[in-house]
């Protein structure tokens, strides 16, 4: 996993190319343009890869966005302390700065920024 070059409000840079999409951040891949059922709101059905593959993944980082707007659903705090995940979630800025500690550390993340509001 590579760290994030640069975040600033609906960007992000990482290997030097730029994302302008809501992305979910995965060992070896991302996808892009990720969408929430509810835009400002995270669901559990809004991670339904990560769910499918959390016994792959011991942290779980979350960017609510530039101005904090994303929150999340009591379920996913509920199934984040039934699967036993380390999880850090705020302001996109401050969460870049822990992404990018964390996977000095290791690779066992995964992601989820959104990049505007």
């Amino acid at each position: 996993m590579k760290k994030i070059e640069l975040y600033q409000f609906g960007q992000m840079r990482m290997e030097g190319k730029i994302h302008a999409n809501d992305l979910i951040i995965l060992p070896g891949k991302i996808i892009d343009n990720w969408r929430r059922e509810k835009g400002h709101l995270l669901q559990l059905k809004d991670i339904e890869i990560v769910e499918k593959n959390i016994t792959n993944y011991r942290y779980l980082i979350v960017g609510c966005g530039f101005n904090n707007r994303m929150k999340i659903h009591k379920e996913i705090f509920d199934w984040i302390q039934k699967n036993d995940i380390i999880f850090f979630y705020g302001n996109s800025n401050d969460i870049v700065k822990v992404y990018n500690e964390t996977i000095e550390r290791s690779k066992n993340l995964v992601a989820l920024f959104h990049l505007t509001c």
